[in-house]
């Protein structure tokens, strides 16, 4: 019997091929459970590293590259549990001198101290007006120690003279007496610790007389945060071991902070390691995706522009290494460990070396010796993980991590992908084997290898060692203004003596 058209299309008929595509229960059939697993789990890993990139964190901070077990880290965490990390400097720059240090300006000033003072995540602020308020009082209790010192004085020779007998007039002649000698001894004194008159940020000649000498330059005592006549400096150091989040955040609340003071400056330059920090950090997260697609693109073109395999193979490679760099910092992601600077350099050569094994299994290579020396390399780069410097040990786990991805991801993809040839009834892949190199090109290739090597590694003592952090900020804005920053200071940094214990604040320590 014939069937006709409408029964063809009907689910009731014989499964045609409309019949069976308009059929969902058939269509699973087809498909077949392995793969609706398959893909359930494949959308699960997508929304695990997508989750885990979105947790990513980058750290351009110094203990990325330093030992936290090393005496100069233990001594630095020690003095930063005390005074702060390195402060972010504000300098402020007028046209006139000591106009930032005048009456007029002092007040704001003192006001933009204290809000950085009470800024999150500051452990410390150290200003010009800060300290000469604290002179300033410290005078004051000190004039007013004086005087009722003196008070006493007087009537201490007055109760002496009336408990010995004598009239309230010889009483008052003994007062007299005591106080012209009290300040025949301290006022000469007190006249030569006040130059200036009463001590208050107000007076003009006290603020001149307490921070500049005879030549009118700053006193050295004071440089750190009046480095010139026309130059003041305020020093935020932020709390022990914030992170790189917390590091920008502070910066930006210190530009907010000092645009909002309406100082009256010509020049104002937000400065310092976390400045230097928060800027790199910036870039990194903004140049770093840029720099991933540089890299796959160069690798992609070689694999896509020579003829090598089919246009469905050459693919392969990438995709797989890419896979294997994304999922790697998906992982980070989710282990909650930031990105140091030296694994994001280094990222380009996880993808090189990860899309080495997809070729090899696509040019018919034995899928155990590929996963063999996969392993073998991952190996050797997780071997890093011994190292005590963070970023050393970071990088040996990318590394590793990333390639043993890569070759899974490569396994995966060329897994129905041999080639083989039939004979008979039975199937073999091809097999060419590869020629062989004499013992003299062997004993030559292995003689130039050792003296170049050789060569290096005497060349490597004379090699210049540069640490600092200005070296990965190299072409950064800030950086011109970390150089500024340094010659009006005229320094670049600190060397911080500390002395800790009940003896520190003895006379004889200090």
């Amino acid at each position: 019997m014939v069937t006709g058209p409408r029964e063809q299309e009907s689910g009731d008929g014989p499964p045609g091929r409309l019949g069976s595509l308009r059929s969902p229960a058939r269509w699973v059939g087809r498909l077949g459970w392995r793969r609706w697993v398959a893909g359930l789990l494949v959308a699960g890993l997508v929304g695990a590293v997508l989750m885990g990139l979105l947790r990513l964190r980058v750290d351009t901070g110094v203990n990325s590259v330093v030992a936290p077990d090393d005496p100069a880290a233990i001594a630095l965490a020690e003095v930063g549990s005390s005074f702060g990390g390195d402060p972010v400097v504000v300098l402020l720059e007028s046209a006139q001198p000591r106009q930032l240090l005048s009456a007029d300006t002092l007040p704001a000033l003192l006001k933009l101290e204290g809000q950085l003072a009470r800024t999150p995540d500051v452990a410390a602020v150290y200003g010009p007006a800060t300290v000469l308020n604290q002179v300033a009082g410290r005078a004051q209790e000190l004039l007013a120690e004086l005087s009722g010192y003196r008070d006493g004085v007087r009537a201490a020779a007055a109760e002496r003279v009336i408990a010995e007998g004598g009239s309230e007039a010889a009483a008052q002649d003994a007062a007299s007496a005591a106080v012209a000698e009290f300040d025949q001894r301290y006022g000469a004194l007190i006249v030569q610790g006040l130059p200036g008159g009463l001590p208050t940020l107000r007076n003009d000649e006290f603020v001149s007389s307490v921070i500049f000498g005879d030549g009118g330059e700053p006193r050295p005592q004071w440089r750190f945060v009046v480095p010139e006549a026309s130059a003041v400096a305020v020093l935020v150091r932020p709390r022990q071991d914030l992170d790189q989040a917390g590091m920008e955040r502070l910066v930006a609340d210190v530009r907010d902070a000092v645009a909002a003071a309406g100082l009256d400056a010509q020049r104002v330059t937000v400065s310092g390691v976390p400045a230097v920090a928060a800027a790199l950090g910036d870039r990194v997260r903004t140049e770093v995706p840029l720099l991933g697609g540089i890299a796959l693109m160069a690798v992609g073109a070689w694999f896509l522009g020579v003829r090598w395999a089919g246009w469905r193979r050459r693919g392969l490679p990438l995709l797989a290494t890419a896979v294997g760099t994304v999922i790697t910092l998906g992982v980070f992601g989710w282990a909650d460990r930031p990105l140091s600077l030296g694994v994001i350099a280094f990222l380009p050569v996880l993808i090189g070396v990860g899309s080495d094994f997809t070729t090899y299994l696509t040019t018919g290579a034995s899928r155990r010796l590929v996963l063999v020396v996969g392993a073998a390399t991952a190996a050797s780069f997780g071997a890093l993980a011994v190292s005590p410097i963070p970023t050393v040990r970071d990088l040996g786990v990318t590394l590793a991590v990333g390639i043993a991805v890569a070759v899974l991801t490569g396994v995966a993809v060329t897994w129905r992908r041999e080639a083989p040839i039939a004979t008979g009834r039975e199937s073999v892949a091809v097999r060419t084997p590869a020629p062989t190199a004499s013992t003299r090109t062997r004993i030559t290739a292995g003689a130039a290898a050792v003296v170049l090597a050789g060569a290096g590694w005497f060349a490597l003592a004379d090699l210049p060692l540069r640490a600092d952090l200005q070296g990965f900020a190299g072409g950064l804005s800030v950086i011109d203004d970390a150089e500024h920053v340094e010659d009006v200071l005229g320094s670049s940094g600190e060397f911080t003596i500390a002395l800790s214990g009940g003896g520190a604040a003895t006379p004889e320590a200090l």
